[in-house]
This record gives C-alpha cells, sequence and structure tokens, in this order.
C-alpha cells in the first residue's frame, strides 16, 4: 500500500475508534439530574399500573384463580425486567428502563381500560333498581286543529282501565297537571275501543299507553296514519326484583329472554315478540331452548282473569307479568331474565363478527345447513315466518337458531377479539336480572374449564285461528290455540333438563 493510501486508511480507523469510544462514554457517562428522575417517574407509573391491573383482575371476579396468579407473575416480571435498566450507572441504560416502563405502562393501561369498561358495562346490564317506564301519549286525530296539550284542554279525553286504575290514574293526573285544570274522561273498555271512539269522532282525543300502537296498527287499517301523537309522557314504575327467589347459577337454572321491538330506553314496556326460556344445567352442560310464539293464547296471570290474550301483550304490562305467563304454561320457574331490544341483534351480532347459524328450512338465499350471517341477515333471518307453511312455529325455530348462534360465539375465545364493540351494544340494548355475581360466575367457570354445551331446543305449536283479546276488547286478532299435549311434553323435557345430575 503507498503512503498516501495507508495514511488514509489509519486516518479512517483513528476515527472509528474515537466515535466508538465515544459511544462507549456516553453509555457510562454519570446520569443527569432530569434523566434520574424522569427513569424514577417511569419506574413508579409501570409499578402503579401493574399493581392496578392486578386489582381490577381480582376484584372484578372474572378470572379463575390460577389466570389470576398467570397475570400477576406476568406484571411482577415486567417490573424485574425493567429494574436493571433503571439501576444502571450510565446514561443508556436509564434511557432503556424509561423506554421499557414507558412501553409496558401504555399496555397495561389499555387493559385497565378494558377492565373497568367490562366491569362498567356489566353494572349497567344487572342494574338492580329494576325501574320499568311505560311511555304514555295523548292523540288526536290527524288533521284536529289542536298542536299542543293546551289547546285540547277542553276536548273529551278517551282513557281505559286495561293498564290498571293506579296507572291510568297517574296519566289523568299527569295530563291535568299539564293543563293547567281538571279535564273530561269517558272510559272505554280496550284500547282498541278507544281509537274506535276517536275515529268515530265520538271524542276527540284519547290517553293510551304507546306499546299498544302496533297491536291497533294490526286491528284497524291505517291507524297511525289516521291520528297524530299531540303529547307523550313517560310513567316510571318499581318493578319486582325476581332475584328474591335465590336462584345460583352453579345449579340448574331457566332464564327467559325476552325481545322486545321498541325505540328507546331498554326498560321502556313494549310487546314481547320473542318469548324463549333458556334452560341450562351447569353439571350436564346442557342447554335446552323452549320457544314460545308470540300470538299463543293464553289467559295473563294477575291481568285478565280467565280472559285469554296474546302471550306477546303480556310484555305490555311488564317484564314481570311475561315471565309470569310463561312460568303459567310451562308450570316451571323462572329464575332470571334477559331483556333484549330485538333489533339490536343487528349490532350484537356485528359486534360478534358475525354468526354461524344452522338453517332447517331453507328459502331464499338461506341454504339448508350452516349459514354466516352478518346483523342485518340474522335479523331478517329470524323475523320471517310467509315463507312457511308453519309459519310462527318455524319463525320459533330459526330464532332459536340464532340464539344458540349467538351463545356458541359467546363462549367461545374468539369472543374476546370482539370484547370492545360488544361491550358497548350490550350496555345500550341489555337489562338483566341476574346479578353481577351471578355473570362473573359464570364467565370464570366458562374460562376455567372451557366447556362444550350441547344445545336443543324445542318450540311449543298451535293451531291459527281468529279471536277477541283481553288487552283489545271485541276486536277479532290472530292468535294461536295451544296445542296442550304438546306442551305437556315440552313441560316434562324442561323438568328432565333442571333435574338430570
Amino acid at each position: 500500500m503507498d503512503k498516501k493510501n495507508r495514511g488514509y486508511a489509519e486516518e479512517e480507523y483513528t476515527e472509528e475508534v474515537y466515535f466508538a469510544e465515544e459511544e462507549r462514554d456516553d453509555v457510562n457517562r454519570p446520569v443527569s439530574g432530569p434523566l434520574r428522575i424522569a427513569g424514577r417517574i417511569a419506574l413508579v407509573l409501570h409499578i402503579v399500573a401493574a399493581m392496578l391491573i392486578v386489582f381490577f383482575a381480582a376484584t372484578s371476579g372474572y378470572l379463575p384463580g390460577k389466570y389470576l396468579l398467570i397475570v400477576a407473575a406476568v406484571m411482577i416480571a415486567s417490573v424485574i425486567l425493567a429494574l436493571p435498566f433503571h439501576l444502571g450507572k450510565g446514561t443508556g441504560s436509564r434511557i432503556g428502563g424509561i423506554v421499557i416502563s414507558l412501553v409496558f405502562t401504555a399496555v397495561m393501561s389499555i387493559g385497565i381500560f378494558y377492565l373497568v369498561r367490562i366491569m362498567s358495562t356489566i353494572n349497567t346490564i344487572t342494574n338492580d333498581e329494576f325501574a320499568e317506564i311505560d311511555t304514555m301519549v295523548v292523540a288526536v286525530l290527524a288533521n284536529d286543529e289542536a298542536q299542543t296539550l293546551a289547546d285540547a284542554a277542553d276536548y273529551t279525553f278517551g282513557i281505559s282501565m286495561t293498564d290498571g286504575q293506579e296507572k291510568t290514574q297517574s296519566s289523568v293526573d299527569h295530563v291535568t297537571g299539564e293543563i293547567g285544570r281538571s279535564i273530561t274522561t269517558e272510559e272505554y273498555a280496550s284500547p282498541m275501543d278507544q281509537a274506535n271512539a276517536l275515529l268515530r269522532g265520538e271524542i276527540r282525543a284519547i290517553i293510551y299507553n304507546k306499546a299498544y300502537t302496533p297491536t291497533l296498527d294490526e286491528g284497524i287499517t291505517e291507524y297511525s296514519d289516521k291520528i297524530r301523537i299531540l303529547y307523550s309522557f313517560d310513567l316510571t314504575s318499581e318493578a319486582k326484583n325476581i332475584n328474591e327467589r335465590q336462584a345460583s347459577v352453579e345449579e340448574p337454572f331457566t332464564v327467559y329472554i325476552s325481545g322486545i321491538d321498541v325505540e328507546g330506553p331498554i326498560t321502556t314496556t313494549s310487546r314481547s315478540d320473542v318469548n324463549i326460556l333458556v334452560t341450562v344445567n351447569p353439571y350436564t352442560h346442557q342447554i335446552l331452548q323452549t320457544s314460545t310464539p308470540r300470538d299463543y293464547y293464553v289467559p295473563i296471570p294477575g291481568v285478565s282473569g280467565e280472559e285469554r290474550d296474546k302471550l306477546t301483550h303480556a310484555g305490555i304490562y311488564g317484564i314481570n307479568t311475561s315471565i309470569e305467563t310463561i312460568e303459567s304454561i310451562y308450570d316451571v320457574q323462572v329464575d332470571y331474565y334477559v331483556r333484549v331490544n330485538f333489533t339490536s341483534v343487528i349490532n350484537i351480532v356485528d359486534a360478534l363478527g358475525g354468526i354461524d347459524v344452522y338453517v332447517e328450512e331453507p328459502y331464499g338465499d338461506f341454504h339448508h345447513g350452516i349459514n354466516h350471517m352478518d346483523g342485518e341477515t340474522a335479523l331478517a333471518f329470524s323475523r320471517e315466518r310467509y315463507s312457511f307453511a308453519t309459519g310462527d312455529n318455524q319463525r320459533g325455530r330459526d330464532q332459536e337458531a340464532v340464539i344458540a348462534a349467538i351463545i356458541d360465539k359467546l363462549t367461545s375465545r374468539e369472543v374476546l377479539l370482539h370484547a370492545d364493540a360488544l361491550m358497548e351494544v350490550m350496555a345500550a340494548n341489555m337489562q338483566t336480572s341476574m346479578t353481577r355475581e351471578d355473570i362473573t360466575k359464570l364467565v370464570s367457570r366458562q374460562l376455567t374449564e372451557g366447556i362444550q354445551w350441547n344445545n336443543e331446543s324445542q318450540v311449543a305449536t298451535g293451531t291459527g285461528d281468529s279471536q277477541t283479546t283481553f288487552s283489545m276488547g271485541d276486536t277479532r286478532l290472530y292468535v294461536m290455540w295451544p296445542d296442550e299435549d304438546v306442551i305437556a311434553g315440552l313441560s316434562a323435557r324442561i323438568k328432565e333438563v333442571l333435574a338430570a345430575r
């Protein structure tokens, strides 16, 4: 190598050594005050986040003991991993400790957020106040000149005691208070009689529960187009707490699923269009779904006496009335209820990433066997009845298939991938009488044992007819007479699942 090139190489080598030594000096350089403070702050945040993760995981009750120990061990290990860097004497070591602690703190913060959100959602849907809301309306003819309640002060208001004297009187008192003086009322046998009297011009206004509107539309052609809601208000009442029955999810139990289709809060009283009794046996890992057609023609305990009405109308009188009606049909006790706005099936299914539904009777785009469905498709499938010769009977089976598919997804570990969206939907569209402790026991056991549940379904059947109902007076509506032999068989199967060990 010539002198010139050798000199260049030596210069380059000297420069590399210089920078390497400078880098080592930087790593070993004494830690400055601000960096030391930043490191301590990062370490404290790391430790606090780790403690909070363990605290919320423990207090939530969702994690079984072995999983909780794993979480605690991981949190401790993360702190131990970062600690040597924080105790290092060089600048580089301390910076490494800060980075490690901040990364762990960020990840743990996300975990804390989801734990708190899950706990908040469970607290929302298990609210133990059990308040029910009746949305009452004052209706006039569509072309009536009144634009405000005060404009109707001199009208005669049609009322009905179908909802009970106390609720009716509370409604009259509310309207009187808003107008500022007493009003003239005339009593009718049913909301249908009220509506017909209004349309005939016998009275100028009617006061009734908005929950009757779908049935009025069914009995009177274009009813909603012929009237106008002049004023609406809410009456809040306290529902009976069925948790007083002291059921336990560690023993065989029953859950009544009531599917309503109503705007507003989930606590709003409404017709119960979906009525499924779910029998759960934790010993045999058996789930039995029993679906009852909404038009089943039965007495409503504590409301209609010996007179019959549609099962769906029981929901108008409150969730407890629906429960008592189901109990009287099958001669079993309902331990819990879950109330769902069935329109929210769209959001629930989408939040789960879709569901796989077994289609028993193919029609349209649905083929026999497993069909993957999004929310819109699942709702359409669960509502269809006109495509089947057995109508409501097949619709009941299809609704059970959708519920079974949702249960399968909820009990799979895949549900964790959709937890965030699911929590949001559940908080807004679900109400249950289960306590937080009940739910945490179910979740904890499922995580511990990874139970594969055996789903079975059965459907109540009957004969279609046109009859008068308690709620709608002399107007004939479509109803279904129960097949008593079928009911006896379904009841026996429910009791058999409950008794199995």
